[in-house]
């Protein structure tokens, strides 16, 4: 019974970064605040250390970015990827001036050309 209740564990766990990466791809709001209100602890879990912030920064959903900084999502967290970039890093790298700005307000970054490396 205990392996079947922490396998049941598991599988909500792994159900629920899914709905959060597809709401955060998506750019839907009103799925990413109920999410954010009934499993917070989620919002770090992602593969290779994206959090939903970084998935949002790369993707360019200032809306999203907007949302997930109200719900103090850490800005400074890096990815486990090789490249190790936060999500204003991310921003940077692939181009989204709208959400670049967004996340140095909240960071209070000055402008660094060499960020998004």
């Amino acid at each position: 019974l205990k392996e079947s209740a922490w396998r049941t564990a598991m599988v909500l766990e792994a159900a629920v970064i899914e709905v959060y990466a597809l709401a955060t791809d998506r750019a839907e709001l009103d799925t990413l605040t109920s999410l954010l209100r009934h499993y917070p602890d989620q919002r770090h879990s992602y593969y290779y250390g994206l959090t939903p912030l970084h998935r949002a920064a790369r993707e360019g959903h200032a809306p999203v970015v907007e949302l997930l900084l109200e719900h103090d999502m850490d800005i400074h967290l890096p990815t486990l990827e090789r490249a190790a970039r936060t999500a204003l890093q991310e921003a940077i790298h692939a181009g989204h001036e709208d959400v670049t700005a967004l996340l140095r307000e909240a960071t209070g970054a000055p402008e660094d050309p060499g960020a998004g490396n």
